[in-house]
């Protein structure tokens, strides 16, 4: 600035239609999934996959670890998009069905091969898809041991 020259103030623009903005972010929240919620579980249990070329792998156990995800544009009164204890409360009633077993004699996969993959879409099709206040289920990620993980995303 020179000396002597006038100095402009700031003035933050103004919003002619605050409403407008908010509308735009709403917006914009209904085509993304602003907020997610993660629950983990975990159970032991034996496998033996069917491989190509009949052949069987030998029974192992593994202590498997499961991250449910929901997402979701909006959060209740609270604050919350979901409530942990609803979502650890099914994970864990589910997954204590899978505990202490051999997943190749359980019903879930009398026709299909107890991978992680498979494990994970079973229980992806087993939690609820849809929770209150809009929250979906959008991943269930299954690892079989350290650093072997599969993840499946429901449609929707």
């Amino acid at each position: 600035h020179s000396r002597g020259a006038p100095v402009a103030s700031f003035a933050p623009p103004t919003m002619s239609r605050p409403d407008r903005a908010a509308e735009r972010l709403a917006a914009a929240a209904a085509e993304r999934n602003m907020f997610e919620v993660t629950v983990c579980g975990q159970f032991t249990a034996a496998h033996q996959l069917r491989l190509a070329g009949d052949v069987v792998e030998p029974l192992h156990e593994h202590e498997w670890h499961v991250r449910v995800t929901y997402g979701g544009a909006a959060l209740d009164g609270h604050g919350l998009l979901v409530d942990f204890a609803l979502v650890r409360g099914g994970l864990d009633r589910l997954l204590a069905t899978f505990d202490r077993q051999n997943l190749n004699e359980l019903p879930a996969f009398a026709r299909r091969n107890p991978s992680a993959e498979n494990v994970a879409a079973f229980l992806a099709e087993a939690l609820p898809g849809d929770l209150p206040n809009g929250a979906r289920l959008k991943a269930v990620e299954v690892e079989e041991e350290p650093g072997c993980s599969a993840r499946y995303l429901p449609a929707g």
